[in-house]
């Protein structure tokens, strides 16, 4: 059974795919921030980041050492879910990959700017799981993994799963998103 990690990620419902090419997608959406990358992951290492304002997709740690975090609680090879158990409201907003990560480095600045790097259990050679820059968006992986959509297209003509202009996410894929599952939430702690 595929779990909340294993699917599209909520935030992605209302974004207008405009090209894919199999396991890479370019969207059009209205923008939280300014610019953002809810997590990109090269075989152990993953990074996610936000600016202008931080997304809620993105945890506020401080790091002063690696592995050594400051903030939301002081720790040594803390996962996002053990800095964060007990704040549900939190632990809802992010990727479910998250919450297993060990947190390698981290920098908060408040509302202006976040970024966090984890060493993690490889899920897949190279992922991109949705960076954005003002009302662009894109997402990637290689190989492909069930968290990314399948689709192809150009021009914002999109010939697979199904025939459409610009189409919503959510309309394309209706059933694969994260919130259709439960969420995993206690396991992806433990891990």
């Amino acid at each position: 059974m595929a779990t909340a990690a294993d699917m599209i990620n909520d935030r992605k419902k209302e974004w207008h795919l405009c090209g894919a090419c199999c396991c890479a997608n370019q969207y059009l959406f209205m923008p939280a921030s300014c610019a953002s990358a809810d997590l990109i992951v090269c075989l152990c290492i993953g990074e996610d980041c936000s600016c202008l304002p931080v997304e809620e997709t993105v945890p506020k740690v401080c790091t002063l050492l690696p592995f050594c975090t400051v903030f939301p609680k002081v720790g040594c090879c803390e996962t996002v879910g053990s800095l964060y158990a007990g704040n549900e409201a939190a632990l809802a907003g992010y990727n479910q990959k998250k919450l297993g990560m060990t947190v390698l480095q981290s920098h908060c600045f408040g509302p202006l700017c976040a970024v966090n790097q984890y060493c993690l259990m490889p899920y897949t050679c190279i992922a991109n799981e949705g960076a954005t820059c003002l009302c662009i968006g894109n997402d990637c992986a290689f190989p492909c993994v069930s968290s990314i959509p399948n689709a192809f297209g150009m021009y914002g003509i999109i010939c697979l799963p199904s025939f459409a202009c610009c189409p919503k996410l959510i309309d394309v894929f209706p059933t694969g998103f994260a919130q259709d599952q439960p969420a995993q939430v206690a396991n992806n702690m433990q891990a």
